[in-house]
């Protein structure tokens, strides 16, 4: 219950505590819906911390406190059969990127209620 504490205080600015807390929560630094390493792309302000994989938009696509499984599950549907998993910024998406790739990468990284 202190992480989501932690959480909720964070969005006041403190990036420093919220990247420590970070790991405590559901999120951890991996995006929920595709597994994607999110570390570099979160920021205090939900509204900047955008997946360069799926898209996802934490805090906007799913909370970061109690995020609800189909709330993940439906925006991950979307991204694997309307975008065929394919990353939302192209620039980062590593060579020879595959939907089975992605379907890796949410095995490897998303814990297993939110798969």
């Amino acid at each position: 219950m202190q992480a989501l504490k932690s959480i909720s205080m964070a969005f006041e600015g403190n990036k420093e505590f919220y990247e420590d807390d970070l790991e405590q929560t559901p999120l951890g630094s991996h995006c929920l819906v595709c597994g994607n390493n999110m570390h570099d792309e979160l920021t205090t302000d939900a509204w900047q911390s955008i997946c360069h994989c799926c898209g996802a938009q934490v805090g906007y696509t799913y909370p970061v406190v109690a995020p609800s499984i189909a709330e993940v599950v439906e925006y991950r549907h979307y991204w694997l059969n309307k975008k065929d998993g394919q990353w939302d910024y192209s620039e980062h998406q590593p060579v020879g990127w595959t939907k089975e790739k992605a379907l890796e990468q949410i095995k490897a990284n998303v814990p297993k209620e939110f798969q």
